[in-house]
């Protein structure tokens, strides 16, 4: 992977989980879904890898979920949602090394 390749996807991963956090926080359902999406090119890189594969693909989908647990005013379900793009985040970094 090219460095600004490699740059612009951390760079998406990192916009998408503090956007996730900001929302949960600060109750801001809107901001869920296009935390997902800002993620998106880091999960879709990722789904093209064998060792993920298409199941990268739900974390996007448990932020937009998410959205509406924030919205009726369930943080904690909003934050179980959220977790898995942080599990895949330590992932794969992890298996960097």
């Amino acid at each position: 992977m090219s460095s600004l390749v490699g740059l612009i996807l951390w760079l998406a991963l990192a916009l998408s989980l503090l956007g996730s956090a900001i929302a949960i926080a600060r109750r801001l359902p809107f901001l869920l879904p296009a935390a997902a999406v800002i993620g998106l090119p880091f999960f879709v890189y990722l789904g093209l890898n064998p060792r993920y594969g298409w199941l990268v693909f739900a974390v996007p989908l448990c932020q937009g979920i998410a959205a509406m647990a924030v919205a009726r005013g369930a943080r904690a379900l909003a934050t179980a949602l959220c977790a898995p793009a942080l599990l895949v985040a330590i992932d794969v970094v992890v298996s960097i090394r």
